[in-house]
């Protein structure tokens, strides 16, 4: 492998990571959360915790996860794929509360 392989190779590395919102890999940190936001639908939540996803995963700015089967993705494009082909409606569990337009689900 030629310098120049290798020096094409990190900024396509760095332009790929840039675009997936991945943060630098480093010794883990008490006070570091991986991820720190989720996106759940249509609501951002910033996490209190580190979560032991895959480290793929965890190392991402920001996780995606599909509001109804849980799955967890890598990027909002994969997201919106992921829905037209979706074949849940609610998320897999028990509905024990509703009220209007408001359901609690009991995972």
């Amino acid at each position: 492998v030629t310098e120049a392989d290798l020096a094409l190779f990190k900024k396509a590395q760095e332009k790929a990571n840039s675009k997936m919102m991945v943060t630098p890999t480093s010794a883990p940190h008490p006070n570091v959360r991986s991820p720190a936001l989720i996106q759940f639908g249509r609501h951002e939540i910033h996490t209190w915790y580190s979560s032991p996803y895959p480290q793929e995963y965890a190392r991402l700015s920001k996780l995606f996860i599909c509001e109804f089967c849980l799955k967890y993705m890598k990027s909002s494009s994969i997201v919106q794929r992921h829905i037209t082909k979706c074949g849940w409606f609610h998320p897999p569990a028990n509905e024990i509360y509703r009220k209007d337009d408001i359901s609690v689900f009991e995972v």
